[in-house]
């Protein structure tokens, strides 16, 4: 949800969906204070005949909102009672994700290509991120909670706070950590959430069903496909290759090694033969340009390569 100050608004004019009501749910426990106070503006509203007289005013302040939101490109007058619910939203400013320069300023990270860029957050967290990657982060965090959203993947050291909680909200889903190392990806075009943790413990849930979490720890993998959660106990070896430039095989076969140097290097790799792809590998590549890891493979396996504007190609022998 892109629009929490939209959402909140029509949670109390009575106008959002289920889903909608799952989420405003979800906030209002996780900050009973802050709901409290809108509960109790909303009703002192609901009191006042003169609150609909400043609807015009605030209608043009509600579509200035909108117009500056990306997601929103139209929006139909909705009842007085929606649009005074999201001038007591826009008014009070209580929700700490909301864009309102009054409470936090908040900050996008990007990166377009294959480098890898870092960054260390205001709590001292900090975040590599792959390739075609957004992160959107406060220049300072929330007396109660750490709070980020993303969109493709990055590694994760948070910041130990046992009283703040550090909260990522990627997709429909929801990462909640104290103090860990993970790695999540969460690729529009993949349509999955994956969340591998690597040390420490993460709970890991759906947006709508917050109530049903995961809890993942060292080793283990969080998996969000088609609006189902899985717990996988072990994940790739090289899962987090990306970030630590190091590929580990062990009596792997070159089918597999292939596979992974495609994806790690963003360079189809072909075999001349399918045979080749039974041969059998251990070794240890440690941040080794393309044609050097190829050189490796293909002295040890007894093979020739061809580096071509488009692809490699692997030759020789089928192994015994």
């Amino acid at each position: 949800m892109q629009n929490w100050d939209l959402l909140l608004a029509k949670y109390f004019a009575g106008e959002a969906n289920h889903q909608e009501e799952r989420q405003v749910l979800h906030w209002m426990q996780a900050n009973p204070q802050e709901a409290d106070k809108l509960k109790a503006v909303w009703k002192s509203t609901q009191s006042k005949q003169g609150f609909a007289s400043d609807v015009h005013f605030a209608w043009q302040q509600v579509q200035r909102r909108i117009n500056s939101t990306n997601n929103v490109t139209k929006l139909k007058r909705k009842a007085v009672s929606w649009v005074a619910a999201a001038v007591l939203v826009l008014g009070l400013g209580v929700v700490w994700w909301s864009l309102s320069q009054k409470k936090q300023t908040w900050q996008i990270a990007k990166t377009l290509t294959k480098k890898l860029d870092s960054l260390t957050l205001a709590d001292g967290s900090k975040v590599w991120l792959h390739h075609t990657t957004q992160l959107r982060y406060p220049t300072t965090f929330g007396k109660s909670q750490r709070v980020v959203h993303l969109q493709g993947e990055a590694y994760f050291e948070i910041a130990k706070n046992p009283a703040k909680p550090f909260i990522i909200y990627s997709g429909n889903t929801i990462t909640q950590v104290l103090g860990t190392s993970f790695n999540l990806k969460a690729r529009p075009e993949e349509q999955k959430v994956e969340v591998s943790v690597n040390s420490g413990k993460v709970a890991f849930f759906d947006v709508a069903k917050p109530d049903k979490k995961v809890l993942l720890t060292q080793g283990n993998q969080g998996r969000f496909e088609a609006g189902k959660l899985k717990k996988i106990k072990a994940y790739h070896p090289n899962l987090f290759a990306w970030k630590t430039g190091v590929l580990s095989f062990e009596q792997a076969k070159l089918s597999t090694i292939v596979q992974t140097l495609t994806t790690h290097y963003g360079t189809p790799i072909r075999l001349a033969n399918p045979q080749l792809g039974r041969c059998t590998l251990t070794t240890q590549l440690e941040r080794l340009p393309l044609h050097e890891a190829l050189e490796i493979i293909a002295l040890t396996l007894h093979l020739q390569y061809q580096i071509n504007d488009k692809e490699v190609l692997l030759s020789g022998k089928p192994c015994p």
